[in-house]
């Protein structure tokens, strides 16, 4: 990480936004970004919410980085195959309220 890498999740979602966007001189031609993250379980036992803050944060950033062409994966191993977690990456619908408003003037 950089020298100003603030040690917490926002720092983490900061950095890893630049290596989407092909930051660290990173080139977006190349193979891509893959992080390999070994006996999960083990970590999930301690820490379940940050788990899956971090596996959301990773799901996050891997979509932003195909928006610019660049590919990254988490691939994360668990020696529990119970090992489970709510959906990650997932993004909301944004819905524009005046849109909606005008079109039902119009009918």
């Amino acid at each position: 990480m950089p020298d100003y890498y603030g040690n917490n999740l926002n720092a983490l979602n900061d950095c890893l936004s630049d290596v989407a966007a092909g930051g660290y001189g990173a080139d977006l031609g190349a193979t891509g970004f893959v992080l390999v993250l070994r006996h999960y379980d083990r970590f999930a036992g301690v820490e379940k919410d940050l788990a899956h803050a971090l596996l959301d944060i990773f799901a996050s950033q891997a979509r932003n980085a195909l928006l610019v062409g660049h590919r990254m994966m988490c691939l994360v191993q668990s020696d529990d195959p119970r090992l489970s977690f709510p959906a990650v990456g997932a993004t909301s619908a944004l819905w524009n309220d005046a849109e909606w408003l005008n079109s039902r003037r119009e009918l």
